[in-house]
């Protein structure tokens, strides 16, 4: 789900990602976070912005998401040291990956 809302909303678009309604990650974020989520209304327009604190959880959890599956896919296009060509394409998607890391 989070890679579909990376291509609706843009890679690192974080903010936008976790307001949007139809996903309802504002709600699934404060119930790991132990938020309220009646605390995302603001009262006072000097406070910080806390759909910020969501966004920042959720990129956190993407990152982990994405260095497991980077792990997981290096495990097996070398195997004992030894490159393997089982999986050919591995190397341009995981460059991708990287790129798309380092924009952040």
């Amino acid at each position: 789900m989070t890679s579909y809302c990376c291509v609706l909303h843009g890679f690192g678009k974080w903010i936008d990602i976790v307001k949007d309604k139809e996903f309802e990650l504002e709600q699934l974020i404060c119930k790991a976070l132990k938020v309220p989520v009646e605390n995302l209304i603001r009262t006072d327009p000097d406070q910080k912005d806390p759909h910020r604190q969501l966004a920042d959880y959720l990129r956190k959890r993407f990152e982990i998401l994405e260095n497991a599956m980077s792990d997981e896919c290096a495990e097996t296009y070398y195997r004992n040291g030894i490159r393997t060509d089982e999986h050919p394409l591995l190397d341009i998607a995981i460059a991708d990956i990287r790129r798309r890391v380092s924009v952040m």
